[in-house]
């Protein structure tokens, strides 16, 4: 439903996506890539198939959180040292370590789709420049969305996370467009919301799970339950360009 309380359109140029939990369920692809990733050390490393268990591996990238916080701005990072940590018993550890990475980061990337999330993007597609804004770091095109996109932003130490305005500055940049042309759709209200509003966007929260909207946030522009919902809300907010 939208939530604009002035009558004022604004003409959309670009419309951004979050992508976990926004395309496709998170979750289950994490669990996945993980609970491959430890068969992978095990096959690998003979110390692993006594070591490592799905309670000790959690244990311990709970352990490298607490002693790398910086880390979570950039996933790719913190897996990596995770990793390198982990392996230090095993032979060559540094290079298996990028192996393990490799295989986890292509193991994280098969993802499931939502159900609307193909074909709302490509009817999208026809009419704006589409750009993806991730604090994760899934494969665009290992999961075979890449060429819907015009630009794609990944936090890394150098591009702050969400809610930090930087990855939605960059797009518009790329883009060529003021802030307030781009609209901003994502699942999580306060990185999701509260970061492209900060940065001058039209701001859409899909609230997939039916959870309650934070009290003490502003709440989007619009709000909806599937992304089959957008197109009515971007027509709303100015015609196909």
């Amino acid at each position: 439903m939208d939530k604009r309380q002035d009558t004022a359109l604004r003409a959309i140029k670009a419309i951004s996506f979050d992508l976990d939990d926004t395309l496709w369920e998170c979750y289950p692809a994490i669990e996945r890539a993980d609970q491959a990733l430890m068969a992978f050390l095990h096959e690998r490393c003979d110390v692993m198939k006594t070591q490592l268990t799905r309670e000790s591996f959690y244990d311990l990238r709970a352990s490298f959180i607490r002693r790398h916080p910086h880390l979570l701005g950039d996933v790719s990072l913190l897996r990596r040292g995770l990793l390198v940590e982990l392996l230090q018993a095993c032979d060559d550890h540094h290079t298996l370590a990028e192996e393990a990475y490799a295989f986890f980061y292509h193991a994280r990337s098969q993802v499931d789709l939502y159900p609307d999330a193909l074909p709302v993007l490509t009817a999208l597609k026809e009419g704006y420049a589409l750009a993806a804004l991730t604090n994760g770091n899934a494969d665009l095109g290992i999961i075979g969305i890449d060429h819907l996109f015009a630009e794609a932003h990944f936090a890394t130490l150098d591009c702050p996370a969400k809610p930090e305005p930087d990855m939605f500055h960059r797009t518009c940049d790329a883009l060529g467009i003021a802030p307030n042309e781009l609209m901003h759709v994502g699942d999580n209200p306060e990185t999701d919301v509260m970061g492209a509003r900060n940065a001058g966007a039209v701001t859409v929260w899909i609230n997939r799970t039916g959870m309650d909207w934070p009290d003490a946030l502003e709440p989007a522009d619009a709000d909806i339950t599937t992304l089959d919902e957008l197109p009515a809300i971007v027509r709303q907010w100015g015609a196909y360009v």
